[in-house]
């Protein structure tokens, strides 16, 4: 009776210790697996903005591109002939209209077709030939639908989809009266196929663009469940994209499997326990407490692991876009001092050291930012103070500077049309040594300078995850006297102050 007793108080602590941490670890599941879900739901909307601002600017650079005629002599001079006379000087302004449209053809991934049509002398100037128009062309340019819409105009002769420019928008540009007849008329064909196919590609999901009246319009009769949208003011479209969000969201099943395993775990530990005396208790109890450790340096690990390994997506893609740039305008020079710093950049990132040299650090932020000064060269420069010998095999955390430098960029600089600079310097004293990353933003407001504060300070945890995540990177290493402050820079942006301990190999 007394070993009964005995073994019921036993299983009584059994149960109050393993019940909480039980329960503790079906809300942290849920909660990790719900925090999971917005992330990727965040990145997917992330991609969807990248992408979507990529089709815009390619088509606004199309509309500035065929803008171009509306000013153009040549074009106006040819409009008002009844018929296209044959003398040098026509010859001449034939050629250099065409030399304006085969500078513009095959530049922009999504133009299919320009030229420019003359109703009066019934002519057609492509970037090589001089042509009569062809009998679609004629009806086209007696339909007013085909040259009075912006920015997109949906031929239903010809089913295509176009952005024009006629003598009427002159005209209307400039204020003048309107003529009855359109005298020219710039024909840029949209390459829609194209736009489909690779954002079909990009997404590997069912897309479609649901534009206005004269909006950018693409399978828009695609039916299914909507996994996202963006509106997009300068397509006067809705991007929709479809697909199975149980699919997309697959990934997280490990957390339902997660909790089952655990579940299993713990009615075969309680079995155990029925089944066994109390001489087996203490070598579970322990083997409970290592697994529990193990967990909690998993934890840890991976908290290292997510932040060596994350990539802005903006960076990339924006990186990988100058570099096309460059490529496309034959800057072969700046491309081999990307793609070198490049390389350099992926080669860091993919290294498993946890703690290396100051040097080695400040070279990787050296690398980050030669590739952002070679992206933003007119809009922002960078003063790196060169890093003084006594510090270099000064030891720290991977990952703790270049995260502050990407804050310049993301958030102090990201509106900063011009004379964007980013600062580091040095302080060093017998005891510590002070790094200075600062910048000239303007839109650091004294709000949002105390919110950094108080996440650094751990009294608010929503804001600034990138800094408190260094910080307490920081003092984990070298102690809570060590770490980051912020401070507003005497260059009106962010001050954000790095002090470590002045030790060698530490």
């Amino acid at each position: 009776m007394k070993r009964l007793t005995l073994f019921t108080k036993i299983f009584l602590v059994f149960l109050i210790t393993i019940s909480p941490l039980y329960i503790l670890s079906v809300y942290f599941n849920s909660f990790g697996r719900e925090q999971v879900r917005q992330e990727m739901r965040t990145a997917l909307m992330g991609n969807i903005e990248l992408y979507i601002s990529n089709i815009e600017s390619s088509i606004a650079w199309i509309i500035n591109s065929s803008a171009q005629f509306v000013n153009n002599d040549d074009t106006h001079i040819i409009g008002n002939h009844d018929t296209l006379p044959t003398d040098l000087e026509t010859i001449n302004q034939v050629r250099r209209i065409q030399h304006i449209l085969a500078g513009t053809s095959g530049i922009f991934e999504y133009m299919a077709e320009v030229y420019v049509l003359f109703p009066h002398s019934g002519m057609k100037i492509t970037q090589r030939n001089l042509l009569p128009m062809t009998p679609l062309d004629v009806l086209q340019a007696g339909d007013p639908s085909f040259f009075t819409g912006f920015p997109f105009i949906h031929c239903l002769h010809s089913g295509g989809t176009y952005i024009n420019f006629s003598s009427q928008y002159h005209l209307a540009h400039y204020r003048q009266p309107l003529v009855e007849e359109v005298r020219w008329i710039v024909v840029t064909q949209i390459d829609t196929a194209r736009i489909k196919s690779d954002t079909l590609a990009f997404f590997n999901e069912n897309i479609a663009f649901v534009g206005g009246v004269n909006g950018l319009s693409i399978n828009a009769d695609a039916t299914g469940e909507i996994l996202a949208y963006r509106h997009s003011a300068a397509l006067d479209s809705t991007f929709l994209l479809f697909g199975s969000e149980s699919e997309m969201f697959n990934i997280l099943s490990f957390f339902s499997w997660h909790i089952l395993i655990l579940t299993a775990v713990m009615v075969g530990l309680f079995a155990l326990f029925v089944l066994a005396t109390h001489r087996v208790i203490l070598p579970i109890h322990r083997a409970a407490i290592d697994k529990l450790h193990e967990q909690e340096m998993t934890i840890k690990d991976t908290e290292l692991k997510m932040l060596q390994y994350q990539i802005n997506p903006h960076f990339l893609y924006n990186t990988f876009f100058t570099m096309y740039q460059m490529l496309q305008a034959s800057q072969y020079d700046g491309l081999k001092q990307i793609m070198f710093h490049m390389g350099r950049y992926f080669s860091f990132i993919t290294k498993s050291e946890d703690f290396i040299p100051l040097a080695d650090e400040m070279q990787f932020c050296i690398d980050y930012m030669e590739i952002q000064t070679l992206r933003f060269s007119n809009r922002i420069t960078a003063e790196i103070e060169p890093l003084p010998d006594e510090i270099k095999n000064l030891r720290l955390p991977r990952l703790s500077l270049q995260p502050l430098l990407e804050n310049c960029f993301k958030h102090g600089l990201a509106n900063k049309e011009e004379n964007g600079m980013v600062r580091l310097r040095y302080y060093i004293n017998e005891t510590t040594v002070k790094i200075h990353i600062e910048d000239n933003g303007d839109e650091l407001t004294n709000d949002a300078l105390e919110l950094i504060n108080q996440a650094l300070s751990a009294q608010k945890q929503a804001s600034a995850l990138g800094l408190r995540n260094v910080h307490k990177r920081l003092q984990s290493r070298f102690g809570a006297q060590y770490g980051i402050t912020a401070k507003r820079s005497e260059l009106g942006g962010l001050l954000v102050e790095v002090e470590l301990p002045k030790c060698i190999n530490y």
